[in-house]
């Protein structure tokens, strides 16, 4: 009778304990700065379970990669996913001084559109920025 308790007890330690493979997806300076410090913590709780990151700003084909996780900075419009949205990012204008010289230092938002800029192709809408500055928001 011991011997089947022992067993049984065995048994449901062993379910318990979390194990396997999780394939993730995110963009790289997301996941250096932010998830990396996050899995070192959760792999010291959960050493049997392993991780595979794939570091790479564009859309994770889910079917295809094997992804089990994919965290991304703009917005996800697939139906068939199961989309949290996580928080909010933000993402620096940056011009470099000869550029601001030949060209001039945008004063608004609407300068933007006669500036020559280099746009992020994963991004949704690549041409359509959304500005936020003291609260208010423009195009």
């Amino acid at each position: 009778m011991q011997d089947a308790a022992a067993a049984q007890e065995a048994l449901k330690e062993a379910a318990e304990r979390l194990t396997g493979h999780l394939r993730l997806s995110m963009p790289v300076e997301f996941g250096l700065t932010l998830v990396a410090p996050i899995i070192d913590e959760f792999s010291r709780l959960y050493p049997e379970i392993t991780f595979e990151a794939d570091l790479t700003p564009r859309p994770a084909n889910f079917g295809d990669e094997n992804i089990d996780l994919s965290i991304r900075l703009d917005e996800i419009s697939n139906p068939s996913l199961i989309v949290r949205r996580l928080g909010n990012a933000v993402r620096p204008f940056y011009a470099s001084p000869s550029y601001l010289a030949r060209y001039g230092e945008p004063g608004h938002p609407k300068d933007l559109a006669r500036h020559q800029c280099i746009l992020q192709s994963y991004m949704a809408q690549p041409g359509v920025w959304h500005v936020v500055s003291g609260g208010s928001r423009s195009m």
